[in-house]
Parts: structure tokens; C-alpha cells; sequence
């Protein structure tokens, strides 16, 4: 389940002159997962390449303002060759095992790129395989103009709904409420990314109490 949760403390867009703007935003789990076959270049194969590519496009075409993704691991290129309109991109950390998945495509100037891997995570190879990659929060500060600086975490929380998951996922949400308020609420927040839950059915997994009570954001 993507989401974006939002908290404004202050005006988000609002210029020297007082007026509002209109901010666009777009959260995607990509699937760049390796595909062995299309890797192997077997004809009966999922063309990551040209789908990543065209996805790539066809979100340059979206005219977002900031697009959040996760999943981006070892077809990035593919995907980022068509996203020409977008001048300000976070690093690519690699495909698995090595990366994270988790990255930002802005029109916008993108500041404080920080990454932190989650203390729990459920699964090797089955139960969402979440150990197989460094899952977690991907931090940036979005510039927005006219002294608007805003707070985004894209976010990749560990999958599935079996005991061990649902415990690791409402970790992940601790982990992540934790350093939202340690950063203080001096600029507006974002969050978004691909949850593995509900943000209206409750699956005990935290996430209304850690991040909608525990730091006021709300579902935007």
C-alpha cells in the first residue's frame, strides 16, 4: 500500500506575497527486482529494460513536481534515462542485494540526502525476502522556493502479514516516528512510500499510533 502523510506546521507554497501554490506529488513502487530470465535474455522474459524505460518516460510526461519511488534497484538507469525533466535525483545505491531501492526524481532542488537502514526486518527468502536488501527510510530536504523548505522520508516498510513481519513493520514505524521527532517540527513533513499496510484498517502493525497520534500527520 503506497502512501503519502503529510503534517504543515506552516503554510506549504506560500510566497513572499502571501499567495498559495500548488505542490504535485507522486508515490511508485516501481518493481525494478532482477529478473533472472529477462537477465539471461530468454525470450519468454519480462523486458524490465523497455518497461522501465517507458515508465520513465511516461513520468517525465506526468509533470510532477517530485516523484518518490521505491523498488528502484537494478533497472535505475533504464528508468531514469527517460525522466530528462528531472534535474535534481537522489543517488542510486545499487540493485539487490546491495541497494535500498528508495529514490527521488524533483523538479526541485533536493538537500540532505540521508539514508538509514531499519533495526528490524522479517524474512531471508520467504516472508517478503525483506533481509535480502537494506530496507528503510530515505531522508531529503525539498526546496520549494520562497523559503519553503520542506522535510520527505520515502519510505519501504518489511512486507507480508505474518507474525514476524507485522512485529518488524511496527518497529519500522517506531524507528521512523522516533526520528521525525527528533527532528522537531520546525518545517513541514512528509512521508510516503510503500508501507505493506493500511493506513485505514488497522493491522497491528502501529502505524495510527506512531505516526498519525505520535506525530500528527494525517493521510493526504
Amino acid at each position: 500500500m503506497a502512501a503519502i502523510l503529510v503534517c504543515l506546521p506552516c503554510a506549504l507554497g506560500a510566497s513572499a506575497a502571501g499567495e498559495s501554490k500548488t505542490v504535485s506529488m507522486l508515490c511508485y513502487n516501481v518493481a525494478g527486482l532482477p529478473n533472472i530470465d529477462d537477465l539471461l535474455g530468454k525470450p519468454d522474459a519480462q523486458h524490465l529494460t523497455t518497461n522501465q524505460t517507458l515508465l520513465g518516460q511516461q513520468l517525465n510526461e506526468s509533470a510532477y513536481d517530485v516523484i518518490a519511488v521505491q523498488e528502484d534497484f537494478n533497472y535505475h538507469r533504464y528508468l531514469e534515462k527517460g525522466l530528462t525533466s528531472y534535474p535534481n535525483k537522489t543517488n542510486h545505491t545499487g540493485g539487490v542485494p546491495g541497494g535500498d531501492g528508495l529514490n527521488v526524481f524533483a523538479r526541485v532542488p533536493v538537500y540532505n540526502e540521508t539514508r538509514t537502514t531499519w533495526d528490524s526486518l522479517y524474512g531471508v527468502i520467504d516472508d517478503g525476502a525483506d533481509e535480502m536488501t537494506p530496507k528503510g527510510i530515505l531522508y531529503t530536504v525539498l526546496d520549494f522556493g520562497d523559503g519553503v523548505l520542506v522535510d520527505l522520508y520515502d519510505i519501504h516498510a518489511d512486507a507480508y502479514g505474518d507474525a514476524g513481519s507485522t512485529a518488524a513493520r511496527k518497529d519500522n514505524f517506531r524507528q521512523l516516528a522516533e526520528i521525525i521527532q527528533k527532528r522537531g517540527a520546525d518545517r513541514p513533513v512528509i512521508v510516503t512510500g510503500d508501507f505493506n499496510a493500511s493506513v485505514h484498517i488497522g493491522g497491528g502493525d502501529g502505524l495510527r499510533e506512531m505516526l498519525y497520534e505520535g506525530c500528527g500527520l494525517k493521510d493526504a
